[in-house]
């Protein structure tokens, strides 16, 4: 599976990673630690993986959504935070929207701690994950088996 690990586009010089996430007055960005691991683990088990920074690389929603078509990506991980996550709810939705048939899991400390109220913050009803996100690639990988398993059993 081509799997997109996205820390989505925000304000310029947006920290997710930071213990409290805002734009940095210094201009110190922290990498997306959490999602480098879990795009590891996702590597280890077999997948392609793409890893983007938007707010350090200066993304536009586009630019993400130009990237997924041109990389045929299946599946995106997002990161999310809670001074963003109106916003990184409106990325998932322009993502899903140009492309419906992708797999999208929200992951990060806003949907860990609200995952129900988050869900209910967009009509998509994507997926969330709680726990380490070093986990979830091993989990969405034995989920994305055991649905393509069942659809090549058919009806019965």
């Amino acid at each position: 599976m081509r799997v997109l690990f996205l820390n989505p586009p925000f304000h310029p010089r947006f920290s997710r990673e930071q213990r409290s996430p805002a734009v940095t007055k210094s201009g110190t960005l922290y990498y997306p630690k959490w999602l480098a691991t879990a795009a590891g683990v996702a590597i280890k088990n077999g997948h392609e993986v793409d890893l983007v920074d938007a707010p350090a690389g200066g993304f536009s929603v586009q630019a993400v959504i130009d990237r997924i078509a041109s990389k045929n990506i299946e599946a995106v991980v997002c990161d999310t935070s809670t001074p963003s996550i109106l916003n990184d709810i409106s990325v998932v939705e322009a993502m899903v929207a140009a492309n419906p048939s992708l797999h999208v899991l929200m992951v990060g400390r806003h949907v860990s701690s609200l995952p129900k109220e988050t869900l209910a913050m967009s009509p998509l009803r994507r997926g969330s994950f709680l726990g380490r996100r070093s986990g979830l690639a091993q989990q969405h990988g034995r989920n994305h088996q055991q649905q393509a398993a069942r659809s090549h059993q058919g009806p019965r």
